[in-house]
């Protein structure tokens, strides 16, 4: 096998072991994946990932990487989409790599945390230049749309085996974003809730520890 050959193998195999990661570190969670989960996953040993990847830390840290990479391009493709006023892509890839925030984001790493946080950034801003009639909370409003967002992805199958729906078929996925943005444009609310200030009620004063 000659020199380049052989470089396209290696490189064939970690990205196996790294998709195999994403996929059961969304599945399981980083704790309860070992690192000979991930070999039979990927059909290879433990002691090529440890050669590839140093470690199950430096592997999410590769996974972690390759999504918010991967993430970008599919954003930059949907902008460019949108800009010529067609509809962004929304597949199944996309909804797998959403899955892996919303776990990175459950498991408390230091990168799902900061994900997380530039998330709400770009939203405040948004929202600052877009005011939403009756939000004064522009920080908690992003916080808790983006946190939606999460959650909707994180828990797509779930919600696909609420509907008895298949979650492969992109009819699926399509439909729970629709329903998602539904839910955005005609929001569920109980009358005079918007005028609830933040801060604990006067008849529950004393009550919080």
């Amino acid at each position: 096998m000659g020199e380049q050959a052989a470089e396209a193998v290696d490189m064939t195999a970690r990205a196996r072991m790294r998709e195999a990661a994403m996929r059961l570190f969304a599945e399981k969670g980083y704790a309860a994946t070992s690192v000979t989960d991930i070999a039979k996953a990927a059909r290879v040993s433990g002691g090529l990932i440890r050669h590839h990847f140093g470690s199950k830390a430096g592997l999410r840290q590769a996974c972690d990487q390759a999504v918010v990479a991967e993430l970008a391009q599919i954003k930059e493709q949907n902008l460019a989409r949108m800009a010529k006023g067609l509809e962004p892509i929304l597949d199944r890839r996309r909804a797998e790599l959403g899955r892996y925030l919303g776990r990175s984001v459950l498991d408390g790493s230091e990168f799902g945390a900061q994900t997380f946080r530039n998330g709400v950034d770009l939203l405040e801003q948004y929202f600052r230049a877009n005011p939403v009639t009756g939000v004064q909370d522009v920080r908690g409003f992003a916080a808790a749309v983006h946190a939606f967002t999460i959650g909707t992805e994180a828990m797509y199958e779930v919600i696909a085996a609420a509907l008895d729906a298949d979650p492969d078929d992109p009819a699926t996925l399509y439909r729970v974003h629709h329903v998602a943005a539904q839910v955005y444009s005609s929001p569920i609310t109980v009358p005079g809730i918007a005028e609830v200030r933040p801060g604990v009620p006067a008849d529950q004063e004393g009550t919080v520890a």
